[in-house]
């Protein structure tokens, strides 16, 4: 019975606490601000502000900003300190913000504020002379927010970027006016790093500040100017890159990304305003505002405008590149625009070894042609002109002319030859085992490209990973400038993260330098110019080129079972398809010809038919007739001997003027000093050597397969783990980070944190990469690659793997 009513009197106590809690009247609390005068920037501030501290304190504070507490001042110090005083005087205002350089300098000047005011606007404490103690403000009811040694931080960054001798420091006239002592204390600080300075006032009149620049001023340092428009500020920029000044800007990020040349912080309106919100709310919860550290660290990111350093003509060093994010960067039109596919497409298209191999399967293409002419008809054309002497054409009795032209034609079919009948079968047996080389060759490439490709990724995402750890870095060094001013470090500890940065560069430097080493082999892969720039596409596992983006493959590894079974489909697979293994069989089939016909080679003839057909064309000169003159004694003498009448003219026969042949040719060799049987033996020997040779790949092969798969396995299975090491890693930071800030912690445990951070993200980066490589591995070793094949083709290919598990009696849902 007890139990059965604990339950109701618990929700009846819950509904009378809060009741009583939401019944209570939130406190009411008036914020009164006062702006220097007109100015856009200040009142995007105010806004921020606004909004940051009525987010942070709802539910415990009713605050109000009443636009009758918001004092627009007009730029003199006079003006701007009769605000205050009104706002001090009036009973009505609990908390009062100064929202701008003079009103902050001016509130951080009196020693007696009635009521708790709070000065966004510090500089550089010592460039103003604002009193600091022990971190604090020192003051009663003054509480201001500043990052500390800033004029000297940006000027040695500034130095880096690029080298300068005279600096013109670029001040807001109004501010000038209203404390003149700001000229000599910046002068006498730049001076004492080591530069000259020239201090410009400036005003609207943007042309008649450019002429106060002295003709050797080399730079220029931009502090807040929110007199100036958006327009004025335009034309600011539009002057320095004409007089090819390089610029610095006090507010960093927003100001370089309108043409300043650099600057080194980010999100300086947030981070501030977020800062004065905790600093209302920790004084409505009753600490005193001069017990509040006035330190601030904002996030640090050097950045640098790109198109205005290219039409000033400055070019930062390595060094400085390491850490710099480069804005108003344009696209270049015939910068080449890179996937994974085509990467891959047009390695196969340009590779220089594809096309060599190319050229060979060509000229193999000939080569079985030339077999083949070996069997078929072959038709010669010739043609002899003869000169002899002429007594041998007299002599000859018209069989032989002085000169003679004669034609003939000549055609040779052979019916039966062993060594050409073979020769045709090896060269396209030898023709099959180019165009395998070739797919070999084309596997290799297209493992080449793509293993570059993602090696092109993997070291852009540790550039990245390196990159954000040295901004980290340098958030670390300000959290311990921060802990110098309010006395919990002292400056050895600053000067530890400053030896970090440097090791952290030169980090950055060398993943660099691998990274440009990725994108010349990729372009040598591609046959592209070495160190011709591209863009890439990232690529994960859920890209849909990829099998991996199937979610049904990690059921073949889910578990040791199928895993093992999945290893034994992909290795018969692969003895179908491995070019390597088809190249071999096309070797053992030409070995097996050359065999038979060695073979063969005891009993077969060659057989050839030939015909001939010759034709004199022309006959010329003496004996050309064919006519024998009988001399008058040897005539008279004949006759009275053959009591015959005997011309004096005898005509003799002509040869013929045309004649043909046709003959039936048979050779077979008898004996060759055992040649025959040699060539016999050392066919048979070269084929089992082949033979041999194919097992011994088959069994790399297999191996091959087997080692991928398990490195991929192995890959895969240790991605979710490295993910989850560096967000645990991070986590880490983020607490340890804190402590530090708080002096909770030394700077040993944040290193420490800060190095588990960088190396889990290295981890975890390379956990991804290195399981595409090792599938771009298994691919090939597979002998064909994934990202070729159709949807139609995946479905086939996963369809054959279901088959096979089935058969080895594991279904899969």
């Amino acid at each position: 019975m007890v139990r059965g009513i604990k339950l109701p009197i618990i929700i009846v106590i819950a509904f009378l606490y809060l009741s009583n809690l939401y019944g209570q009247e939130m406190k009411n609390v008036t914020i009164a601000v006062v702006l220097d005068g007109p100015t856009t920037n200040q009142q995007m501030m105010l806004e921020s502000i606004e909004h940051e501290i009525k987010d942070l304190t709802r539910g415990e504070f009713n605050v109000q900003f009443p636009k009758d507490k918001q004092i627009l001042g007009d730029w003199t110090l006079p003006g701007i300190n009769k605000a205050i005083d009104k706002l001090l005087a009036d009973r009505t205002v609990d908390i009062i913000i100064t929202m701008g350089i003079i009103g902050s300098m001016d509130v951080c000047s009196r020693q007696l504020l009635p009521k708790p005011v709070i000065a966004p606007y510090i500089l550089d404490t010592k460039l103003q002379d604002i009193p600091v103690n022990n971190g604090k403000s020192g003051i009663k009811n003054l509480n201001y927010v500043s990052v500390p040694a800033t004029l000297e931080r940006d000027l040695t960054i500034f130095y880096e970027v690029v080298p300068f001798h005279k600096l013109a420091i670029f001040i807001n006239q109004a501010l000038i006016n209203s404390f003149p002592t700001i000229t000599n204390r910046a002068e006498t600080m730049v001076g004492e790093m080591g530069y000259k300075a020239q201090v410009v006032g400036v005003e609207h009149d943007i042309h008649a500040v450019m002429k106060q620049i002295d003709t050797d001023v080399d730079a220029v340092y931009v502090l807040p100017q929110p007199q100036l428009s958006q327009n004025e500020f335009s034309v600011l920029v539009t002057e320095l890159k004409n007089r090819k000044l390089p610029s610095f800007s006090f507010i960093g990020e927003s100001e370089v990304t309108e043409g300043i040349l650099a600057g080194l912080y980010k999100d300086v309106i947030s981070r501030t305003s977020r800062r004065v919100a905790l600093n209302v709310q920790r004084i409505l919860l009753g600490e005193t505002p001069e017990s509040i550290p006035v330190a601030i660290s904002l996030k640090q990111q050097l950045t640098i405008n790109e198109a205005t350093s290219r039409a000033i003509g400055v070019f930062p060093s390595w060094a400085v590149m390491t850490e710099a994010e480069m804005v108003g960067r344009e696209q270049r039109e015939d910068q080449r625009k890179l996937t994974l596919r085509q990467a891959v497409d047009e390695a196969i298209v340009a590779n220089l070894e594809l096309a060599a191999q190319d050229q060979a399967v060509a000229a193999g293409e000939q080569t079985i042609k030339s077999a083949q002419a070996n069997l078929l008809p072959s038709l010669n054309l010739s043609g002899t002109y003869v000169v002899i002497d002429d007594d041998l054409a007299k002599s000859s009795l018209g069989q032989q002319a002085e000169r003679t032209l004669t034609g003939n034609v000549t055609a040779t079919q052979i019916i039966y030859s062993e060594h050409a009948m073979a020769n045709l079968a090896i060269q396209k047996k030898l023709q099959e085992k180019r165009t395998m080389d070739r797919a070999q060759i084309m596997l290799d490439v297209t493992k080449a490209s793509a293993t570059a490709y993602l090696n092109v990724l993997r070291m852009k995402t540790y550039e990245r990973i390196q990159q954000e750890n040295l901004t980290r870095t340098r958030q670390n060094i300000e959290l311990a400038r921060v802990r110098e001013v309010i006395g919990s470090a002292g400056p050895a500890e600053v000067y530890r993260w400053e030896s970090e940065i440097a090791i952290n560069r030169s980090n950055v430097i060398t993943v660099n330098a691998q990274r440009n080493l990725a994108e010349i082999e990729l372009n040598r892969i591609r046959n592209r110019p070495a160190e011709e720039s591209f863009s890439t596409q990232d690529v994960d596992l859920t890209d849909s080129m990829l099998i991996t983006s199937k979610p049904k493959l990690y059921s073949y590894i889910e578990n040791l079972q199928a895993f093992k079974i999945f290893r034994k489909f992909m290795v018969e697979r692969a003895f179908k398809n491995s070019p390597e293994l088809s190249g071999l069989d096309a070797a053992i089939a030409v070995q097996q010809r050359v065999l038979r016909s060695a073979t063969n080679q005891f009993w077969s003839p060659t057989i050839a038919l030939q015909g001939q057909f010759s034709s004199i064309l022309s006959r010329e000169g003496a004996g050309k007739d064919a006519n024998f003159m009988v001399p008058p004694d040897i005539q008279s003498k004949l006759e009275e001997k053959l009591e015959i009448t005997v011309p004096s003219i005898v005509s003799i026969p002509e040869p013929a003027d045309k004649n043909w042949t046709l003959g039936l040719n048979l050779s077979f060799p008898l004996f060759e000093g055992g040649a025959r049987f040699a060539a016999r033996q050392q066919a048979q020997l070269e084929l089992n050597q082949l033979q041999i040779q194919r097992d011994a790949v088959a069994e790399r092969i297999e191996q091959r397969i087997r080692s991928a798969m398990h490195l991929a396995g192995a890959s895969l299975a240790s991605i979710k783990q490295a993910r989850f090491a560096s967000d645990a890693a991070h986590k880490s930071l983020e607490v340890v980070q804190n402590s530090y800030s708080q002096g909770l912690v030394n700077i040993t445990v944040l290193l420490d944190a800060q190095y588990a951070a960088l190396s889990t993200d290295l981890a975890a980066a390379n956990s991804v990469y290195n399981f595409l490589i090792d599938l771009m591995e298994v691919e090939r070793a597979v002998g064909g690659f994934t990202f070729f094949l159709t949807n139609k083709e995946r479905e086939a290919f996963f369809h054959d793997i279901d088959t096979y598990f089935e058969n080895c009696g594991m279904t899969f849902n």
